[in-house]
């Protein structure tokens, strides 16, 4: 969020890009007024939580080996929000979503 403030301080921004999802909600406290107020569009970047939140994956799902739901489930490759919102893939595959 830090960043995305910081980007909506300069003039003539026309569109600003956040992860949002059910998990990740801290920009509508932090920064959806602003945008609104500037008139800067927001696109959001995983509403689905990397695949989470389809009700599609189990514990059992599998990931190739150069998908970042594979490699990425700690943060070693870069932040750990946009692999399952930052959930443990264990305790997150197994929440019912229906």
């Amino acid at each position: 969020m830090e960043e995305a403030l910081i980007c909506l301080e300069e003039d003539g921004l026309a569109s600003l890009q956040i992860i949002f999802n059910i998990f990740r909600q801290k920009p509508i406290t932090t920064l959806f007024k602003t945008a609104h107020e500037k008139g800067v569009a927001i696109i959001v970047r995983l509403p689905l939580a990397s695949g989470l939140l389809t009700g599609k994956m189990t514990l059992e799902t599998k990931f190739a080996k150069t998908d970042h739901r594979n490699f990425n489930k700690d943060g070693q490759s870069f932040n750990v929000g946009e692999t399952f919102a930052g959930y443990p893939t264990k305790k997150a595959s197994s929440w019912p979503m229906s």
